[in-house]
């Protein structure tokens, strides 16, 4: 793919820019911007053999190769040259950055492995330094991310001391509290104490940012105890006086080169980052998507027409659907299906995928597409459909008339359809609203109705009027009920069935 061609975005972590052979340029979802790398490892050297990463090392030699100070300060300078102008968001792939986050947020001395393997880290340091100032970008922080295990080598003092008169960053790995953990999640015989002692050491110097990252492995999620051990690991290094400025508790974000791996959910590690805030701990969490089933959320209204003109439509401005598909956006591949109404709600949320949708069978042939292209999605049908068209007439029926009779159909029934599609694999959330006179019972038993004729896991019911109050998520076994649209709303997104 050429630059031309690329979009530069949260998925796209390559580190490649044109003919480049060191600096590369990604969009950050932790730093909010373009991350402008340096890479260090064109040879994929690394202390670590980290499950996760998007390096495939195995059954592949892999070697420290040396790396072009001056060629690496040519291509550093050339990229911060149309930094400073200012027209570096008017040429491919940079044009294709979401205008919120056309900032450059850091210059990331990263790449295919361990930064500090290479023997001219502080020549680039010192490189990078006096390339950043010349160009007037003093602003844009310096940032080293290291997984801490050669942090101690004699080499890399001056670096390293440089780096932080500089008021640069020091982004370091901890992903296990245990040796056992540790080889798993890293696969590394480096003991963990030299690990931990070299991040206490820097975290003394000043503040360091730990990255940690948690997954399924096969399907299985981190064991309770490995988290403790974890969680008491950083506050060892807390007491022993280390600054840590934050924590960063992230997943799999982007396909990794060992497909074993799969994304936590948002929930579990918001559970993981509450463990470490109760010791006193800055936790921040970043969700992923890699592995998790993607989502179709429907929001707002069909509008069956009668002539070019008018059109018969239900009364929903879309608010809950994009509200949901704001939420689920951070840790799913999320694709949004939305009336005109809804459409300019999600652009105002910030929603990434949205496709528009008009009339009832317009909706049910975009729904089919993209359930029988996702078996395994999950589907979240919070639009309102029209019940009933009629026959539309061609061009536009003259207004003034004493009487306008129009004889109308039913439609088909786009959620009667749904488990057709799909082979019984997907999940399947559906909402329904009662008439205003319905009580609770009533509007339980309705539901449980739904389930059964639909083949929903879920239905989110409501009472025509009190969307505000009295709304239920209703399963095949139980219910619960909420007096607050938010409060239920919230429970939907954190359904372990959306949480797989």
């Amino acid at each position: 793919m050429s630059d031309g061609d690329r979009v530069l975005d949260y998925r796209d972590h390559r580190r490649s820019l044109g003919s480049n052979r060191f600096v590369y340029a990604v969009v950050s979802r932790r730093a909010r911007g373009l991350s402008i790398g340096v890479n260090l490892n064109p040879g994929r050297d690394c202390s670590f053999a980290c499950r996760y990463c998007q390096v495939d090392r195995r059954g592949q030699e892999t070697t420290a190769l040396p790396v072009d100070v001056r060629r690496l300060g040519a291509e550093l300078d050339q990229l911060l040259a149309r930094v400073a102008s200012q027209e570096l968001w008017q040429s491919p792939p940079f044009d294709s950055v979401q205008p919120t986050l056309r900032r450059v947020a850091d210059i990331a001395i990263a790449g295919d492995g361990e930064p500090l393997a290479c023997a001219q880290f502080s020549a680039v340091v010192e490189r990078v330094a006096e390339l950043r100032d010349a160009h007037g970008l003093r602003q844009v922080p310096i940032r080293l991310l290291s997984n801490a295990a050669l942090l101690h080598k004699p080499e890399h003092r001056a670096g390293l001391e440089r780096l932080r008169a500089l008021h640069g960053e020091l982004w370091l790995k901890l992903d296990a509290g245990s040796a056992r953990g540790l080889e798993a999640a890293n696969g590394t015989q480096i003991p963990l104490r030299r690990i931990l002692d070299n991040i206490t050491s820097a975290a003394r110097q000043g503040p360091v940012v730990i990255q940690s990252l948690f997954m399924r492995y096969r399907g299985e999620a981190p064991a309770p105890g490995e988290i403790a051990a974890w969680v008491e690991q950083l506050a060892g290094i807390a007491a022993r006086g280390g600054q840590l400025r934050e924590v960063q508790v992230t997943t799999v974000a982007r396909r990794p080169a060992d497909l074993g791996c799969t994304a936590l959910g948002r929930r579990a590690l918001q559970q993981i980052a509450h463990q470490a805030t109760a010791r006193g701990l800055h936790c921040s969490v970043h969700p992923g998507t890699w592995g998790r089933r993607p989502v179709l959320v429907t929001a707002g209204a069909t509008r069956n027409p009668v002539d070019s003109m008018r059109c018969i439509s239900a009364n929903s401005s879309g608010r809950t659907g994009v509200g949901l598909a704001r939420t689920l956006q951070a840790d799913h591949r999320l694709h949004l299906l939305a009336s005109p109404q809804a459409s300019l709600r999600a652009a105002q949320a910030g929603i990434e995928s949205v496709e528009g949708f008009g009339s009832t069978r317009d909706l049910l042939l975009r729904m089919e597409r993209w359930v029988r292209d996702n078996p395994r999605g999950i589907v979240i049908h919070a639009a309102a459909v029209g019940d009933y068209e009629a026959a539309a007439q061609t061009g536009k029926v003259d207004s003034g008339r004493a009487e306008w009779v129009l004889r109308l159909q039913p439609t088909p029934k786009i959620l009667d359809r749904i488990r057709g599609w799909d082979g019984g694999q997907l999940v399947l959330v559906s909402f329904k609203a009662a008439a205003p006179d319905t009580s609770h019972d009533q509007l339980v038993q309705i539901a449980r109705s739904q389930l059964e004729r639909t083949g929903s896991d879920l239905v989110f019911a409501n009472v025509l009027g009190r969307l505000g109050a009295d709304i239920a998520l209703v399963a095949a076994v139980g219910e619960r009920w909420f007096r607050e649209r938010s409060a239920a709303l919230e429970a939907l997104t954190a359904h372990p069935l959306l949480d797989e």
